[in-house]
């Protein structure tokens, strides 16, 4: 695996894989300052799962704290 992801910064999933590995990547992902996006649908439903570390701030340009939140 860490070959294949060691010359990108940003990993998107579309496909689901087995729950462990997801986990085992996006953890690989987080040790190597990676991005990792992992989307998925399931009929209607939609999800999004985005981890950029720990070290990654986001900021409103109005100055507003930001939430998570649910759509």
């Amino acid at each position: 695996m860490e070959e294949s992801l060691q010359n990108i910064d940003l990993l998107i999933m579309t496909q689901f894989v087995d729950e462990e590995e997801m986990i085992n990547i996006n953890k690989y992902c987080r040790d190597n300052s990676k991005g990792f996006i992992m989307t998925g649908t399931y009929g209607l439903y939609c999800f999004g799962f985005v981890d950029f570390g720990m070290n990654y701030k986001l900021h409103d340009r109005d100055g507003e704290d930001t939430y998570p939140f649910l759509i």
